[in-house]
């Protein structure tokens, strides 16, 4: 679907949503269900974490969609959603203690489970503050536009297309060990 007839539909399904079609929340959920559990996976770098924050995401869009103004901004509006559920997860105390013990874990998991390259690829992301990692998920791995990723950051897209050059720099920097 075109970026322009997705904004179309998925902002009539926002519509529908709004007025009480709980069957366009689902299709809303289908239209939108890869890119945003890829973004969930990058930032959480952990399978159950990514599902539980895919999952809240979509909980909390679907209680606060009537709010929503612009229908056809839907998109960027649950990537935010996602990026502050997850900033608030992060927050919490209990979770940061229980997340150092799964990194101990899901290190050893990882060398034997995943591919060299996945696992340079984590490290290497796992180095970016997260707003540079929100950007470079939206941007080369959610396959969003700049102007899109723009949106859902708040930022301009300029500033979002110098800032993804700067990171992209740095990440293969990383990734080579220099």
């Amino acid at each position: 679907m075109a970026d322009v007839d997705r904004h179309v539909t998925l902002g009539k399904l926002v519509q529908l949503v709004q007025a009480g079609d709980t069957r366009a929340f689902e299709l809303l959920i289908e239209e939108t269900q890869s890119k945003l559990y890829r973004f969930c996976s990058i930032l959480t770098a952990d399978k159950s974490l990514a599902d539980d924050l895919f999952q809240e995401t979509y909980i909390r869009a679907f209680a606060k969609i009537r709010k929503l103004r612009e229908p056809s901004q839907f998109s960027a509006w649950l990537f935010r959603i996602a990026k502050n559920v997850y900033l608030d997860d992060r927050r919490s105390e209990k979770t940061r203690a229980q997340g150092r013990e799964m990194i101990k874990s899901q290190a050893v998991e990882e060398a034997a489970l995943e591919p060299t390259n996945a696992i340079a690829v984590r490290r290497a992301l796992s180095q970016f503050d997260p707003p540079d990692k929100y950007l470079l998920a939206l941007v080369d791995l959610a396959e969003f536009t700049y102007g899109e990723a723009a949106e859902i950051l708040g930022e301009s897209e300029s500033a979002v297309k110098s800032r993804a050059f700067r990171l992209r720099k740095r990440f293969a920097k990383i990734l080579s060990g220099d």
